[in-house]
């Protein structure tokens, strides 16, 4: 099993920024970016368009929508 990079210690960077379209944020870990957060995006998405989750990973092992 290979687990995605982090920033070394931890995910963000308090002491290095980047500027993306105008906005100034700190850097974040390829872990972040790349699998932490799409999975939370689409479990917020779900729930707000009232879209139960998935019978292979549902949150808190149990249907809770």
């Amino acid at each position: 099993m290979v687990w995605p990079a982090s920033r070394g210690f931890t995910h963000v960077a308090e002491n290095a920024t980047e500027t993306i379209d105008g906005v100034t944020r700190f850097l974040i870990s390829p872990a972040l970016l790349n699998e932490f957060l799409p999975v939370r995006k689409r479990v917020v998405d779900n729930f707000l368009n009232d879209k139960p989750p998935n019978a292979k990973d549902p949150i808190g092992g149990r249907r809770v929508h």
